[in-house]
């Protein structure tokens, strides 16, 4: 071979070469663009529904966690909520993924009401995700018990259980978190009526330099009003001040008699001495059994989920955008218009929320409180519908009181006294709350009929 040919075949392998890495390098991308979509499934167990990134396995083994959590709180507190609501769990497969979702710059996970469900959502979960599972799961108990805490005893309540663990036939709560204690230990203790004080807005709650004086002083004196014997008594009382309203200091002072610099110094001495130890409890963790089917998760569907997460104050831009977006991707869906009509309700925008709900009620949206909460936004303009909206809804539970009383009030006042009459028929007890609205639309309904005998 000569020179020139073999200058030609090295540019001829050269050539080649460069068409190689260009390929390699188009595989790569679309394997990075293909992952960039993440495969998302759906599991379900008995109490729970989960969506994950993270895997199968992993799945599984969180959901068995929150069937243990659940477990073991229907043991101590005595039954499951009067009017559960569908919880589900968000488990992503990295941070990355975690990062737009993330509650504030320092949260592994959070626990976050919705219109229609309870979300726990979580950067990561597996086999050690137990004590983050009972934290967020004693948020949902919380809320669901309508209390109303400052942020100090929100977490303190949630990190005092977060710790417990089998011990023999019982079952430990309130055991040392040693990294908060030792973090106790060695910084600069925030004056404690600065923590008592930060709302949900404070920087003790929402800066990572700052939140971790709000939730490391707030476990200590939750567990010291737990459990010390001069404070434990009156724990019970001191929740319902707080949740009522009152002011933590003014609470401390109202129950216990102490001022918030007097509980001071009782706290650090409690956090200097010896007896900072849980209880045992009677109870089991019992290992969950039962199907747990998965199936995998369309990206719309996934997309609904996340796009829930959105729906907090001061993310409602990105929420809205997010919702426009799957509405012009699935058009006939209903979860979009839904999504967009509770933004524009809580935005107080009636007439827009109005159009949304509707669009939401055309495709098919059927969910008992969005049928609940739709007719109620409509009985004030547009009591026809409303009436037809409250019997969809009666249609699917016709025990429930509330939506015959209302269906019937509306009823009367679009003029149909007998429809309303033939509504209230079936209900054979009503409440004292409900006794005096109960006869008060049979009488008016009697008396538009022109039965005035049975009205008196």
């Amino acid at each position: 071979m000569g020179r020139g040919d073999r200058l030609s075949q090295r540019r001829r392998d050269a050539k080649r070469m460069m068409v190689r890495w260009k390929f390699v390098g188009l595989l790569a991308f679309g394997l990075i663009a293909s992952g960039a979509e993440s495969k998302w499934i759906r599991l379900k167990s008995a109490n729970f529904e989960l969506y994950s990134s993270a895997g199968l396995r992993n799945a599984r083994e969180t959901l068995k966690e929150f069937e243990q959590v659940r477990g073991f709180f229907l043991q101590v507190f005595g039954g499951p909520p009067a009017k559960p609501v569908p919880v589900r769990l968000v488990v992503f497969g990295s941070a990355k993924e975690y990062e737009p979702y993330r509650y504030n710059e320092f949260s592994t996970a959070y626990y976050q009401p919705t219109a229609d469900h309870d979300y726990i959502v979580m950067s990561h979960g597996g086999v050690d995700t137990f004590p983050i599972a009972v934290h967020e799961y004693v948020h949902l108990l919380v809320r669901h018990s309508e209390l109303d805490l400052p942020p100090w005893l929100n977490e303190g309540l949630a990190e005092l259980y977060s710790t417990l663990r089998p011990i023999g036939d019982k079952i430990l709560v309130g055991d040392l978190i040693r990294g908060r204690y030792l973090a106790l230990q060695r910084e600069k203790w925030v004056p404690l009526a600065v923590i008592l004080g930060a709302g949900r807005d404070s920087p003790y709650y929402n800066e990572k330099d700052k939140a971790g004086s709000l939730y490391n002083e707030g476990w200590a004196l939750t567990h010291m009003l737990y459990f010390r014997e001069e404070y434990r008594p009156k724990f019970g009382q001191f929740m319902k001040t707080v949740s009522g309203g009152t002011d933590s200091v003014q609470a401390l002072m109202q129950v216990y008699g102490r001022s918030v610099a007097q509980v001071e110094t009782d706290l650090q001495a409690y956090l200097r001495g010896t007896s900072f130890q849980g209880a045992l409890v009677t109870a089991k963790l019992e290992k969950a059994s039962g199907e747990m089917p998965a199936e995998p998760l369309g990206e719309f569907d996934s997309g609904v989920v996340l796009t829930e997460l959105l729906e907090r104050p001061r993310n409602e831009a990105a929420a809205h955008a997010a919702w426009e977006r799957l509405a012009q991707e699935e058009p006939k869906r209903p979860d979009p218009y839904r999504g967009l009509g509770y933004l524009a309700w809580r935005d107080g925008k009636a007439s827009e929320a109005l159009t949304q709900f509707g669009k939401a009620f055309e495709r098919g949206e059927r969910e008992p409180k969005f049928l609940w909460d739709y007719g109620r936004l409509l009985e004030r303009w547009r009591g026809e519908d409303a009436i037809n909206v409250f019997r969809e809804l009666l249609s699917l539970d016709d025990a429930r009181v509330e939506v015959r009383m209302e269906l019937s009030e509306t009823q009367l006042r679009a003029n149909h006294p007998v429809a309303a009459l033939a509504t209230l028929a079936p209900i054979q007890k009503v409440t004292s709350e409900n006794s005096a609205r109960f006869f008060r639309i049979a009488v008016y309904a009697q008396l538009q009929a022109g039965n005035l005998k049975d009205a008196a």
